[in-house]
């Protein structure tokens, strides 16, 4: 009976901890999203850097696009995650070209350092405690399920680009007043700037929160949201004073970077919860 109501206890604390992590958030994110569409703020600001003498502030300058544009996204997302999704996909062909049974390629096999880096790696990763090594893999599925999403939602948004746009010095003959930010429109052939794309650089390492949450390290977990969130904003503006995004985009990108993650920890909990249930399956 003790068992029992501790089962309900746990089960209890678990639905409430997903529906805190769901309700809360977006509670946040509405209020700030009515606040944008009140106030008109995505146009004010927008409106403000295209009046500067020039134009949009920086829009020109290679400098300024190598190092808060391309220099970010290349080292987030094509060295931190490539290289980890790589490692995830080379694993398991390390593990089976190990176990040919022949000296020479053994010899020749170890020789490979790109290799053998993924051998100690794995070997790594067996050695940590199998909640750990979970919710790593979740981590990285989180990432990569995010950034994919995001690309997808951008790949079908008519919005376009403030530069662009002719009100603000661009060539579009959109009308301010067809401008419906901060929600987003959807076309077959459209701009495809809704939602920010480069803030999520740094957004999708809020699966990094989820990531030490289920471990119990909460601290860990609140310190990487500050991370994810402060570096997030910060390349999302270096694209907003360029006339690259509205501001409320990375807002967007920030609410969807979450949801997602919390989706692939969420129904990962779900399947572990009846796989504890029903041990057969």
């Amino acid at each position: 009976m003790n068992s029992h109501i501790n089962f309900m206890q746990t089960s209890t604390r678990v639905k409430f901890m997903w529906a805190r992590l769901i309700v809360v958030p977006l509670i946040i994110f509405s209020i700030i999203i009515a606040v944008f569409y009140a106030f008109d703020i995505d146009k004010q600001l927008t409106g403000f850097l295209a009046q500067q003498p020039g134009g949009f502030p920086f829009a020109g300058s290679d400098t300024y696009e190598f190092w808060f544009h391309r220099f970010p996204k290349v080292i987030s997302g094509t060295v931190v995650i490539g290289m980890i999704s790589l490692a995830i996909l080379l694993i398991p062909i390390t593990t089976w070209l190990e176990k040919i049974p022949n000296a020479h390629w053994k010899k020749l096999f170890s020789g490979f350092t790109t290799i053998s880096a993924i051998i100690k790696i794995r070997y790594w990763l067996n050695a940590l405690p199998k909640s750990t090594r979970a919710a790593l893999w979740l981590t990285i599925l989180a990432l990569v399920f995010s950034s994919e999403m995001i690309g997808h939602l951008k790949r079908n948004s008519s919005v376009y680009c403030p530069i662009k746009v002719q009100a603000y010095g661009g060539t579009e003959a959109i009308p301010l007043s067809a401008i419906k930010e901060p929600f987003p429109t959807f076309a077959p052939n459209g701009g495809q700037c809704w939602p920010g794309g480069h803030s999520i650089t740094g957004f999708i390492f809020e699966a990094c929160f989820f990531g030490f949450y289920f471990l119990g390290m909460k601290r860990a977990a609140c310190i990487s949201l500050a991370v994810a969130l402060v570096y997030g904003n910060f390349l999302g503006l270096t694209q907003v004073i360029r006339g690259q995004h509205y501001l409320s985009h990375q807002l967007w990108s920030a609410f969807f970077c979450w949801f997602f993650s919390l989706m692939v920890f969420w129904i990962a909990d779900k399947v572990r919860n009846r796989q504890n249930t029903n041990p057969k399956l």
